[in-house]
């Protein structure tokens, strides 16, 4: 996540996206999270309190297992808000990022996403 709690809570969003269900329901299963429904950014709200309170700047420094709320859109306003939600599993042998995502195995794509370091940067 990129800036303060409080800028991400106001920043509003979409919260149609099935992704961060799919990540919230791994991290309920394991005992992590309490079972809630979480939309992007009430996940954002609610992630300091519950462990997950390391903002990423870096992504030579994602580790297997850390969500990725992805800060790609802007609402009207103008703020970035979390877009999209996965889990990281680690880099493959072509040297690309590949994640959990339930988004894409929801809609019939797999639920493996794979992107290159250069489309990760900008995202964070």
């Amino acid at each position: 996540m990129r800036g303060s709690r409080e800028n991400v809570v106001n920043a509003g969003g979409n919260s149609n996206y099935v992704c961060i269900q799919g990540v919230c329901g791994v991290l309920s299963d394991a005992g992590i999270i309490p079972k809630d429904y979480y939309t992007n950014t009430k996940f954002a709200e609610k992630a300091p309190s519950m462990g997950f309170s390391r903002a990423l700047a870096d992504i030579n420094l994602m580790r297997p297992g850390d969500v990725i709320q992805h800060m790609d859109n802007t609402n009207k306003k103008g703020k970035r808000y979390p877009s999209h939600a996965e889990i990281f599993k680690g880099i493959n042998d072509d040297g690309d990022y590949e994640f959990y995502d339930y988004y894409d195995k929801y809609n019939g794509y797999g639920s493996i996403r794979t992107y290159s370091k250069q489309q990760l940067e900008h995202r964070f």
